[in-house]
């Protein structure tokens, strides 16, 4: 692959995420995309933290052997809820990784969650694409 040849992830071959350059020269287009595609998964709120692990229900006894039939069913769709929101933060801390730069990726992979992988993300990007900024008008001021 050429220097100048964006990398791009297949998925379902619905669409392609470009990787985030190591630079952050397109940090604005790759966000933009990368949350939509996030969002076309139904798993955008992981990285902005508002989808959160589902609440465990309250139930008539702390023994399992003294629940009753609405217990056993709220403790089912509990358990439900919670391996999908297990398994949808997996693969949302799966799709950032695969769209990282594995110098980011070394820094970020023992985050706790894809909210917070997402906010490191962001910070050190932002910083770049305000220094990019400046650059850039400082290109255009010397012309």
């Amino acid at each position: 692959m050429g220097p100048m040849q964006e990398q791009t992830i297949e998925h379902d071959s619905t669409f392609s995420i470009p990787k985030l350059s190591p630079d952050g020269s397109n940090w604005v287009t790759f966000r933009t995309r990368f949350l939509f595609a996030m969002d076309s998964h139904d798993i955008k709120g992981h990285f902005d933290g508002s989808t959160t692990t589902p609440s465990q229900p309250t139930l008539s006894s702390q023994d399992e052997k003294r629940w009753t039939v609405v217990d056993k069913e709220l403790n089912d769709a509990y358990l439900g809820l919670t391996r999908k929101w297990q398994c949808n933060e997996k693969v949302a801390c799966a799709q950032l990784a695969q769209v990282m730069p594995d110098s980011l990726l070394s820094c970020i992979q023992h985050t706790r969650s894809a909210t917070n992988m997402w906010d490191a993300i962001i910070t050190e990007f932002n910083k770049k694409g305000h220094m990019i900024q400046v650059d850039l008008c400082c290109k255009m001021m010397d012309k």
